[in-house]
């Protein structure tokens, strides 16, 4: 925690960002199998915008999915998200189908490599049109001692959108999410990150990139 208000502080006092946002993320993930190779999914997250000064989303996705190994997983569900800017107005509640493979492209003692795809359809309440979204991540984890010790993450999610809607997608490049933290075991099972995230709109009218001190609890069973 005194890591998280660090980063906040700094991120506030950096004059360099008139045309960006200093935001807060902190959220929850929990996934693993709960008979056999069934496995679920169960992922939360508050965003507070506007240089940490407003909620600007909550949201919620679930799934369930087949983890045949340690290495390799399918998942797909639903999620709801609810966008509320600093114009309360514009306030909207998205709901969408995501689809998901995740896999281990390199393990070893020193460095742990893992893709993620993710496809989501996207439907806007009292907007008409379906976005559908492509993601892509590459996450790589490095221990930073013996087992238990904390480890070093550094991840980087390109967003293309395939279709444009009504309700203001484009299609194209959409952004680019990179993070880097530190990963801290609490216990057996559980694990906090902490760091980083630097999130790049494309084509966006704030050209400058969104800074994020990002915080998430993760629960793996």
């Amino acid at each position: 925690m005194r890591l998280s208000a660090l980063i906040v502080t700094c991120l506030g006092a950096t004059p360099a960002l008139a045309q960006s946002d200093v935001q807060a993320w902190g959220g929850f993930l929990a996934s693993g199998t709960v008979r056999g190779q069934l496995g679920v999914w169960a992922e939360g997250q508050i965003r507070v915008i506007d240089d940490i000064g407003h909620l600007g989303q909550r949201n919620l996705r679930l799934g369930l999915g087949w983890e045949p190994s340690p290495d390799l997983s399918i998942y797909g569900g639903y999620a709801v998200f609810r966008n509320t800017p600093v114009d309360d107005r514009a306030s909207s509640t998205e709901h969408r189908t995501w689809q998901q493979l995740l896999v281990t492209l390199h393990s070893s003692p020193k460095l742990r490599l893992i893709g993620r795809t993710r496809t989501e359809q996207r439907w806007r309440e009292n907007a008409s049109g379906t976005s559908w979204r492509a993601r892509q991540m590459l996450r790589g984890v490095m221990p930073l001692g013996k087992p238990g010790a904390p480890s070093a993450i550094v991840t980087s999610e390109v967003f293309f959108e395939l279709a444009d809607t009504r309700w203001g997608v484009r299609s194209g490049l959409d952004q680019v999410r990179t993070f880097a933290g530190v990963g801290i075991p609490l216990k057996p099972g559980l694990s906090t990150e902490i760091g980083y995230l630097n999130q790049t709109l494309i084509g966006r009218d704030r050209p400058g990139p969104n800074h994020i001190a990002q915080i998430t609890l993760v629960a793996r069973f």
